[in-house]
């Protein structure tokens, strides 16, 4: 059971993350959007493939990455 709690947790802070990271790059100009589209494309294929992998990630695994601060971006390196 705790380690499905922690799955949705997980795919929680995905979501929220997502949400917020898609809030402030529609607050940029047009051109600003433009210009981070590899970012953009990048976080997007980042949170498919986390979330897609929760299931299959240990409980340990999954405690260390709930507590990681966005997540989405420290794998791309812009965090």
């Amino acid at each position: 059971m705790y380690k499905k709690q922690l799955e949705q947790a997980f795919c929680l802070k995905l979501s929220r993350e997502l949400a917020i990271f898609r809030y402030e790059i529609l607050k940029k100009e047009k051109d600003a959007i433009y210009e981070a589209a590899y970012q953009i494309d990048s976080i997007i294929s980042i949170y498919e493939l986390l979330a897609e992998m929760s299931g299959r990630l240990s409980t340990e695994t999954l405690e260390a990455a709930v507590m990681i601060p966005d997540i989405l971006t420290f794998f791309t390196g812009s965090g």
